[in-house]
């Protein structure tokens, strides 16, 4: 089975959220693909009225008016179109059962307007009972039934993917962090220790005085910088050398470069070329080449500049690193430091595996309907002012 995401949306005041999967159906990029709880509404019927829909969650939620915020969006998301509409669906009963929405009048559309398929899950926070449902840790509970379901085994997974990396040479933690990445991980520094966040929490963590300690003892091969640089001039002459941009799933940092000839490198040699770039820059500052088959990672300016290897010319390198300077961008081996992530006084227990395609598609869905909302109190606001 596929990995999926499950990312819980910001609790709404009204079901704005079936106005704004209405207009997406009604623009042929969503459709109703499942509804229960809605009684005659559903009844031999494959869709449904938005306005319909809405009345019935409406009238569903007015039992327990206390609560302010009955509104329970959310979007289930998996990579591509690796899974089918109805495993997606059938997964998606699963959690929501799981988190106790069980015999709640829930709908879902699909949308198709992203690369990723996803479904928009949209029910009321108001149980049977009419109480409010627990929503204590929903979403990392949502995450472990998923995980559930896809019979993963977080714990174990995170020790192999230690120790893989451990099997790796490399010059610098920054470059140790990067390989637990490719392997999913968001990673943070903090008081000396790594720590390594997946499925929305902690997964474990390591000492940085350890990985200091096995770059001392392994250091990184110099004797295959000059075998790969061989084979990089060896197929540029055969291959188109221009970066794509392009979404990246399931890895932080949102987006990846490639070329043709990159791609070769990868498929014939096991050669992979991680650029980086800066946040909203179409063009990498550097990058560093992860030899699999030999087990080392090598800083790339040190086998070929980036210059060479893309066919960016040497004054477009120069804007890129001179705007990075300006906005006070550090960087360790060609990959921007971060800010320090405790410092900013955010909360570290809900990083973990975000698409960032999702990310993306999150903004604009909050975007949307935030716009939906203020059209919406804006025609209650006018219907009170002429008395209807």
């Amino acid at each position: 089975m596929s990995e999926l995401v499950f990312k819980i949306m910001k609790a709404g005041g009204s079901f704005h959220a079936i106005d704004y999967n209405g207009k997406k159906e009604g623009k042929g990029q969503a459709s109703l693909v499942h509804m229960e709880g809605f009684g005659p509404l559903q009844d031999g019927n494959t869709s449904a009225d938005p306005k319909a829909l809405k009345a019935i969650l409406e009238q569903y939620a007015s039992r327990n008016t206390r609560i302010r915020h009955p509104q329970f969006h959310a979007i289930l998301s998996v990579k591509g179109k690796s899974m089918e509409t109805g495993s997606m669906i059938k997964a998606a009963q699963r959690v929501m059962n799981q988190l106790g929405y069980a015999g709640n009048p829930i709908a879902i559309y699909e949308h198709n307007d992203t690369a990723n398929r996803h479904l928009h899950i949209i029910t009321s926070r108001v149980g049977l009972d009419g109480r409010k449902i627990n929503d204590k840790f929903e979403g990392i509970r949502a995450q472990q039934v998923l995980q559930s379901m896809l019979l993963n085994d977080p714990a174990k997974d995170f020790c192999r993917h230690m120790l893989d990396g451990l099997q790796y040479r490399f010059s610098s933690v920054r470059q140790f962090m990067l390989l637990m990445e490719c392997k999913g991980y968001s990673s943070r520094q903090y008081q000396g220790n790594i720590r390594f966040f997946k499925h929305g929490f902690q997964q474990g963590s390591i000492e940085v005085g350890v990985i200091k300690e096995h770059i001392k003892h392994h250091p990184v091969s110099e004797h295959g910088m000059t075998s790969i640089r061989k084979i990089i001039e060896h197929e540029r002459e055969k291959n188109d050398t221009t970066l794509v941009c392009a979404q990246q799933y399931g890895q932080k940092g949102g987006r990846s470069f490639n070329s043709p000839l990159t791609e070769v490198l990868r498929e014939k040699y096991g050669l992979i070329c991680v650029f980086f770039a800066s946040d909203g820059k179409d063009q990498p500052h550097g990058y560093v080449i992860i030899d699999q088959a030999y087990q080392n990672v090598y800083k790339g300016s040190e086998i070929m500049s980036l210059a060479e290897l893309t066919g960016m010319n040497q004054q477009e390198i120069r804007n890129t690193e001179q705007r990075e300077e300006k906005q006070q961008v550090w960087r360790v081996d060609g990959w921007r430091e971060e800010e320090d992530f405790e410092k900013a006084g955010r909360d570290s227990s809900g990083g973990g595996e975000i698409i960032w395609g999702l990310d993306q598609m999150m903004a604009g869905i909050e975007r949307d309907l935030n716009r939906e909302k203020k059209q919406y109190d804006k025609g209650k606001r006018r219907k009170k002012r002429v008395g209807v």
